[in-house]
């Protein structure tokens, strides 16, 4: 449980050491498997306990929770982090799902939902030294996010269609591939070089704080290169 594995994805998975219905099923709801498990099906081999499965299968059973679920199992993890209060609002609430929505298909383990999304909650980010030397360092990226900045700024609305357009006109500015126009956005406003959709986290943080850590990115930049 502190290691973040759900209990059905545990049990799943402890039925199938030294023991298989058939060759193809690995996924078993609990009354599934009670009602198939026998006992003359259990092999004389030993069982290898592979941890790298039974983090598949952990994550297979997150990816399948309900929003609902998952967010009363995200709750206190968020509350010890000090990123929600004991009682959150209802916006606070919607909000919160809708991040929990975005990074649900990314987690094996419900101890990885803190540091997948923190920076939703905290301007304090946590700047991955890798991200930033191979992306934010990387030649152009200031000329890029210098490119961007306004045109985020200007934007009537903040919305998918719109960040689109901004994006698609940097790519054909630059004659570069979108990725390389998205990758700097990303470790600016996230930290680190891995997120959901771009799109999705920078609607989701707002145009007021995705110019602003846009902006501590080329100053991170600056500092950089003047040292």
């Amino acid at each position: 449980r502190d290691e973040g594995y759900l209990p059905d994805a545990l049990v799943n998975y402890l039925a199938l050491l030294g023991w298989s219905y058939d060759d193809s099923q690995t996924l078993f709801p609990r009354e599934e498997l009670i009602e198939k498990f026998s006992l003359e099906k259990i092999s004389k081999n030993p069982a290898v306990f592979d941890i790298q499965k039974l983090d598949w299968m952990n994550g297979v059973y997150i990816r399948e929770m309900a929003l609902d679920e998952l967010y009363a199992a995200a709750l206190p993890i968020w509350q010890r982090a000090e990123l929600l209060p004991t009682s959150p609002t209802e916006v606070q609430t919607a909000a919160a799902q809708q991040i929990l929505a975005q990074v649900q298909p990314r987690l094996k383990h419900l101890t990885d939902i803190e540091a997948m999304t923190y920076y939703f909650f905290s301007d304090e980010l946590r700047y991955n030294d890798k991200a930033v030397k191979k992306v934010l360092l990387k030649k152009q990226a200031r000329e890029i996010l210098s490119h961007l900045l306004p045109q985020l700024e200007g934007l009537d609305s903040f919305d998918e269609a719109s960040l689109g357009q901004v994006f698609d006109g940097a790519q054909a500015a630059f004659e570069r591939k979108l990725g390389d126009i998205i990758q700097p956005v990303r470790v600016a406003v996230t930290g680190t070089n891995v997120s959901p959709g771009i799109y999705d986290v920078l609607m989701i943080l707002g145009r007021e704080r995705t110019c602003q850590r846009i902006r501590a990115a080329l100053q991170i930049i600056d500092k950089t290169e003047e040292g």
